[in-house]
This record gives structure tokens, C-alpha cells and sequence, in this order.
């Protein structure tokens, strides 16, 4: 294969897989790119957009201005042909684009990219070298916030390999500067924001939407199993509790405050790594730091598959109710009771296990003109019968749910004949 037929394969390579579009730019640093470099080299990434059309000619188009030009296939058939095994039989065959080693590829260099000695001095804590570093480092946005989506979609056969760059990444300790500058770029992509001040008077991250500043923070060192954890990486969590890491330990998060690591991998729901915490023995009576609960992120993500998972924490002693109360917090059983399937086995275990049936579900504040505010929600029975389930109704009252719709507030006037329609369905239950 000639170097021109390696540089359209790569240019290929990226722009059927990338998860979004990628910036002119962008993409020139990733086929520039070699599995296991150390430092970046610049003299090797285009800086002519002609180059890329020269090696692509009218497949590709580029798209935008100045720094924000992205380029893609021409017409959406190129990708599915280039995926298409159909391309196997023809004299082109070179660029495949579905074979399990370019997928590996693809996640094996964001990882080279993040780990590259250009950031062994870890994180930015002024603006203007963070700055600095995102205009040098162009790649380095997608890379670090993009990596492990690419590693899901390794093939099985590849794990291995794949997961041990991982362990040499989280664990070793000449990983830990780039891994702080990894941290980093994570949150700037969580608040996507382009602009930032430094306060060290703040501990922890300020957003605002009106001047679109981040006012930058110190990345707290936390242990790898909760970062594993967070993104789901389920074979490296394993690997980490067997070789003695605690999984029951909080740490602190990209967005702030204090958080256990399987709770972290709920509100990602990375189920199969939850499931696998909880088969390893994490602590299940545990809550966020806005008071959620292991068993209301379950319950919240409204997948009948995870009912078994729902039952297991619950039996092995996960907690219905946080004790710790937030005014907008949702309560469990006002979850369940607008899920559109029928939900009632799930909350008659939560009665039988303490729930209480007649919690108000997601207050919430409204102002009055020139007198504060007052406190509005709904108890589950309203729920349930605003959503029409008579089942779960007959259950609610059964259990000793009050039968009270004086003041109930289930959405806008245009709501209201559904909300008539409720109260004819909670008559029929009575009687």
C-alpha cells in the first residue's frame, strides 16, 4: 500500500467512525497519529485543507469556517459502502472500514493522544495556558472526552490488549499528571464552555450561562475505581476491587462534591457495572449528593430489564429513601407511579419495605407576587390515576394511601380532562 492509500485509509478510518463530526483540524492531528507515540509532532499533521481533498477528491466536502471547518463524506452511501462487506469483493477492498482492528485503532489512539508526554504537566490552572493548550492540542478535546465511547466499541477479541493500556493509564504513577489534565477536559466538556476565569477563592466549578465562563478548579485526585466506575468500564472495575481498590470510598467528581463510585455508575447507567458492584459486595445504603438513592436511579431509568437488578439491591439492603431530603427530589414510589407499564410489584415491595405511600412527589416552588412562594407536588395515588392505572390505584388504597385530590396539581388547563378522567377511574376503584 502506498503513503497516499495509508492517508485516504486513515482519513477514512475516522470519518466512518467518529462519534460527531470532526473539525478540519481535528481530524488532520488524529491520521497523524502513530499506536504508542510519545510526543506530538506536528510537522506530520496537514495544515493545507487542500491536502485532504487532494487525497480524497469529491468524497469528502468541508463545511464552516476558520477553526469550526468540518469536513464529511460527500453523500451518505460512501459510509455505508465503506462499512459494507459488500466492498470486500471489489478492488478497493483495502478500505474496509468494519474490521474489529480499524475499530481498535480508532480507540487505541485517543488513548495515545491523552497519554502523550505534552501533558505530563497535568492540569491547566491558569486561563491563558489553558487556552494555550487548546489551541495547540486540537485533537485533544475529542480524544479525551470520546476514548472509552470507542472502547465500547471494541471487539471482544481486542479487550485485552486494549485493557491493559487502561491499567497502565489509571495506575501507573507516570500516568497520574496526564491523567489530571484527562479530568480536566472532561469538565470543560461537561459546562462546554469556550471562555475562563481563575478564581482560587472558588473550590469547585462556577457556571454561568449569561457570561460563558468557567471559573477553572484544582482536579481533586480521586481513586481510579470511581472514574472506572463512572464510565462504565466494568472488567477494569473488577480488576481494581481484586487487586484491593475500595469500592466504597467517595470521591470527588467532575461535577463537584463527593459521590460513591456506584452511584456514579447509575447516573451513567452503566448497568452491567452496577449489577457487578453489587455481585462484588458495594455498599448498597448509600446516596448522591442531591439525595438520590441506588434503587430511584434504577427505578428512573424505566427498563423492565432491570427489574432484577431492582429486586437484588433491594433485597441485599439498598435503601428506598434517602434520609437525606431536597425540596425538587423525586420520591421513588411517584417514579413508579407514572411508568406507563405497570409497575405495582416494584412498589408494593417498597411498601413492604417501608415506603411511604403518601409522599408528595417533586415538590416544587412557585412564587407568589410579593410573598415567597409555596410548595407544590403530588402524592403517588394522584400520579397513578392521572396516568390511568387502575391496578396500581387499587393498590395505593389498599396500602393506606389518602384518597384527597383537594388540591392537586397535574399540569396545565389542557390537562384537565385527563385529570377528570383520573378522578372517574379513582370513583370505580372506591366502589
Amino acid at each position: 500500500m502506498g503513503e497516499d492509500s495509508i492517508t485516504i485509509k486513515k482519513l477514512f478510518q475516522w470519518l466512518t467512525h467518529s462519534l460527531r463530526p470532526l473539525t478540519l483540524r481535528e481530524l488532520a492531528e488524529a491520521i497523524s497519529i502513530e499506536i504508542g507515540q510519545a510526543r506530538m509532532d506536528f510537522s506530520a499533521v496537514p495544515t493545507d485543507p487542500a491536502d485532504i481533498l487532494r487525497f480524497c477528491g469529491g468524497l469528502v466536502t468541508i463545511a464552516g469556517h476558520d477553526d469550526q471547518e468540518t469536513v464529511n463524506f460527500s453523500h451518505f452511501s460512501i459510509k455505508e459502502f465503506l462499512l459494507s462487506p459488500r466492498i470486500l469483493d471489489t478492488e478497493v477492498a483495502e478500505f474496509y472500514g468494519g474490521s474489529p482492528a480499524m475499530i481498535y485503532d480508532v480507540a487505541v489512539i485517543c488513548l495515545t493522544y491523552i497519554t502523550m508526554d505534552d501533558f505530563a504537566d497535568g492540569q491547566c490552572l491558569e486561563c491563558t495556558k489553558l487556552k494555550e493548550r487548546g489551541r495547540k492540542y486540537g485533537f485533544l478535546r475529542y480524544a479525551a472526552s470520546q476514548w472509552y465511547s470507542h472502547y465500547k466499541e471494541v471487539d471482544a477479541a481486542f479487550q485485552g490488549e486494549l485493557e491493559d493500556l487502561l491499567w497502565h493509564f489509571f495506575i501507573d504513577s507516570d500516568m497520574a499528571r496526564p491523567f489530571e489534565s484527562w479530568l480536566q477536559q472532561l469538565e470543560l466538556e461537561y459546562f462546554r464552555v469556550d471562555d475562563y476565569e481563575w478564581d482560587p477563592t472558588y473550590e469547585r466549578a462556577h457556571w454561568s450561562k449569561n457570561e460563558r465562563k468557567l471559573v477553572l478548579t484544582v482536579i481533586q485526585k480521586s481513586p481510579p475505581l470511581y472514574h472506572a466506575a463512572s464510565l462504565g468500564l466494568a472488567s477494569l472495575v473488577k480488576k481494581l476491587v481484586e487487586q484491593g481498590h475500595d469500592m466504597n470510598a467517595k470521591s470527588s467528581s467532575h461535577r463537584g462534591g463527593k459521590e460513591f463510585p456506584i452511584l456514579a455508575a447509575a447516573s451513567g447507567r452503566h448497568w452491567d457495572t452496577v449489577g457487578l458492584m453489587v455481585d462484588l459486595g458495594a455498599r448498597l445504603d448509600v446516596f448522591s449528593n442531591n439525595g438520590e438513592t441506588l434503587l430511584s436511579s434504577i427505578a428512573t431509568a424505566s427498563d423492565p430489564r432491570l427489574w432484577p437488578l431492582f429486586n437484588k439491591v433491594l433485597e441485599k439492603g439498598g435503601i428506598v429513601d434517602s434520609p437525606r431530603r431536597y425540596p425538587r427530589q423525586e420520591s421513588l414510589l411517584g417514579t413508579l407511579a407514572l411508568d406507563p407499564s405497570d409497575p405495582w410489584d416494584k412498589m408494593e415491595l417498597l411498601i413492604r419495605n417501608g415506603a411511604d405511600v403518601n409522599e408528595v412527589h417533586r415538590f416544587e416552588i412557585t412564587p407568589l407576587p410579593g410573598a415567597g412562594g409555596f410548595f407544590q407536588g403530588n402524592p403517588p395515588l394522584q400520579l397513578a390515576a392521572f396516568q390511568g392505572n387502575m391496578r396500581v390505584v387499587k393498590g395505593l388504597i389498599q396500602a393506606g394511601a389518602r384518597v384527597d385530590f383537594s388540591h392537586c396539581e397535574l399540569g396545565s388547563p389542557s390537562k384537565q380532562l385527563l385529570l377528570l378522567t383520573a378522578r372517574k377511574l379513582l370513583c370505580t376503584c372506591l366502589t
